[in-house]
Formats: structure tokens, C-alpha cells, sequence
């Protein structure tokens, strides 16, 4: 095995089959499942102190995974949600083996491991609706809330750990006001990004090619116009 084998680009075979139906007036789901299996498989990492991406390939890989949508509108009203289920493992790292430490060469060239962005359940859910006849201070205010929800990535020795399950919660409301007669209506909207202010860690800075720890964003309020012309 070369130390540092040039990278190589990545062959795959990939099959999908996906199906949408319309079950209820307004009642939309679909599913899709897919499978890749890949040879020199492309992966990339942050190793060391420089936040620079370096890339690198394993030699095989398979990727597969289900994924479950459904959305509904009725009048002003409109949700949707969404869950996907997936797994992606790779085996024997064949190109810049000198990015890693021998232990882990050896493990990965006899077992297939998790890539470190691998998330085996990703989730999203939201809606939103529009008041009329309410009261003056609702009426043309359109109202929406949306959440994530992760199971956490890879973490630890060849990425066998992985980190702990996380969610965030957004809201927010849009409202069109003539500012200027003549001109279109300006749209003002306010939003608040993680409204628990949920603290959680995206990485730990382990796995493989993660040398920096990461976090989701903490509790964010911003407030924006814009004006059509």
C-alpha cells in the first residue's frame, strides 16, 4: 500500500425508485428508496489545524436508504413533513493513507465503517397559515413554524461512535404593507432560529477527518424588509 496513492475518481452504480400519490383532496405522500454501491468512493476531511478540506478514497462503498414525505394544503393552511432513513459504509481507504493513523488503516481495510457524515435518521416537519378575518392586527400576517430533527453523525474510533440526537425549532411571520403608494408591497418578516435555544454538538472534533468541534446556532432573532420594484 502507497503512502499517499493519488486520488481517484469514483465509479458508482445507482438505483432509485420513488412513487408520489395523492390520497386525500390536498393529501400528498411519496416514498423513495435508493441504493448506490460505489467504488473509490470520494470523500473528503479536515485533518489537522488548517480548516482546509482534503479528499481522499475508499476503496468500496455502498450507500442505501428509504425516504417518506407527505404535504397537505387546505385553503390557507399548508403543513408538510418529511423522514428519511439511511446508511452509508465504505471499506479500505486506497488513496492519502498518510492522513491517517496506522489503527485506524488496519481497521477500515477488514470492516466496512460508517463515513463520519453519516446520519441514520433525518427528519423535517413544518407549516404555516395565512389569517384573514381575524382581527385587523392578524389579518394578511402569515404565520410558520418548522423543526429538524437528526439522530446525530459519526463520531470516535473509524467513526464507530456516534453523537447524540439533537432538534431545533424555528418560527416565523411575514406580513405585506404598503409603505409607498405606487410602488408593490414591501414584505416584513421576523423570524426566530432555535426558539428553545437548544445547545447540541454537530461534531466533537473525532471521526475520521474531523479535527474541529462544531455546534447547531443558538437562539437567533432577525427581522428583514423587502420591496419589489
Amino acid at each position: 500500500m502507497l503512502a499517499a496513492s493519488p486520488v481517484q475518481p469514483e465509479r458508482a452504480d445507482v438505483y432509485d425508485i420513488g412513487v408520489t400519490q395523492r390520497i386525500l383532496p390536498g393529501l400528498e405522500v411519496g416514498v423513495d428508496g435508493y441504493y448506490k454501491l460505489a467504488h473509490n468512493l470520494l470523500d473528503d476531511g479536515q485533518f489537522g489545524q488548517a480548516y482546509v478540506l482534503t479528499e481522499f478514497n475508499y476503496a468500496r462503498a455502498y450507500n442505501r436508504g428509504v425516504e417518506i414525505k407527505a404535504t397537505y394544503t387546505e385553503g390557507d393552511f399548508s403543513a408538510y413533513g418529511n423522514v428519511a432513513f439511511a446508511q452509508q459504509k465504505a471499506r479500505l481507504i486506497n488513496t492519502g493513507q498518510y492522513l491517517f493513523g496506522a489503527d485506524e488503516l488496519a481497521y477500515i481495510a477488514t470492516h466496512y465503517i460508517y463515513t463520519d457524515h453519516a446520519q441514520n435518521t433525518t427528519a423535517s416537519a413544518g407549516f404555516s397559515y395565512l389569517f384573514r378575518g381575524v382581527s385587523p392586527l392578524l389579518d394578511g400576517s402569515r404565520f410558520s413554524m418548522d423543526g429538524i430533527f437528526g439522530s446525530g453523525l459519526r463520531s470516535g474510533f473509524a467513526n464507530t461512535s456516534h453523537l447524540p440526537a439533537y432538534y431545533q425549532i424555528n418560527l416565523g411571520v411575514t406580513r405585506d404593507v404598503q409603505l409607498v403608494e405606487g410602488w408593490k408591497p414591501a414584505q416584513l418578516r421576523l423570524d426566530v432560529v432555535n426558539l428553545t435555544d437548544k445547545i447540541y454538538q454537530l461534531r466533537d472534533g473525532t471521526g475520521l477527518g474531523v479535527f474541529a468541534a462544531q455546534y447547531g446556532q443558538r437562539r437567533g432573532v432577525f427581522a428583514g424588509i423587502a420591496q419589489a420594484f
